[in-house]
């Protein structure tokens, strides 16, 4: 199946088909996730999920087409849970007069949002399966790159650019890949940050330190960084 196949599912399920499908694909999630794509198999998933094992060509036509569901069930997830946050940084970019501080203040809004979702426990099976296809990319990168990933980008680039003119080209998006890294290695490296803190999770308060620490970052990145002396 060819990216340009996508398997959207609706986002309210309101047939027994419909339901079933959605539950198909959030068994696959975890299986996925736990297993690998190659060790994960569909009679697996189907007796998890508690449905006929037919279910699945019918629905998906594979494993593949299931797995490649999987990713549009995510997007899908992931641009609702930062939709507002999302909409907030393109209202930006359409007001050509925003303040520069106002820029920063949801920039930094955006930035604690996403921090809140990625240490949500749930974000786990998630977490998992975008960085094994970081590592090892296959179609389902594209879905997760070209539904999201690429979308926050483009955006916190976009702003960023309005705050710092003399970035511009490749050497701005180098900038702005390194400001996201910096979000995402929360989730990346939770196992090592927890360790290294000696905390036993990342609940509310230690996911404050890490949003004051990430905005003195950015603070001194998008003021600072590159500047001549």
């Amino acid at each position: 199946m060819s990216v340009k196949q996508k398997i959207y599912l609706d986002e309210t399920p309101s047939t027994r088909g419909d339901l079933t499908r959605e539950n198909l694909v959030k068994t696959a999630m975890r299986i996925f996730a736990r297993d690998g794509f190659d060790a994960a198999s569909t009679r697996t998933i189907a007796d998890e999920a508690g449905v006929n094992q037919a279910l699945i060509s019918y629905h998906f036509r594979n494993k593949r087409g299931l797995y490649l569901a999987v990713f549009e069930y995510i997007v899908k997830d992931m641009n609702s849970k930062l939709g507002a946050p999302m909409a907030s940084l393109q209202a930006l970019i359409q007001d050509k007069n925003a303040p520069e501080e106002l820029i920063k203040d949801v920039l930094f809004a955006f930035c604690d949002n996403a921090i809140d979702l990625l240490v949500k426990e749930e974000m786990t099976d998630i977490a998992k399966l975008i960085l094994r296809e970081q590592q090892t990319p296959t179609e389902a990168f594209d879905i997760i790159y070209d539904g999201f990933m690429v979308l926050v980008i483009s955006l916190i680039n976009n702003l960023i650019g309005r705050l710092r003119p003399d970035f511009e080209g490749e050497d701005l998006k180098i900038k702005t890949i390194i400001m996201f890294s910096q979000v995402v290695a929360i989730r990346a490296g939770r196992s090592a940050i927890m360790r290294f803190l000696n905390w036993d999770n990342i609940g509310p308060n230690e996911a404050q330190k890490l949003k004051n620490q990430l905005r003195e970052n950015f603070k001194l990145y998008v003021e600072y960084g590159g500047r001549n002396a």
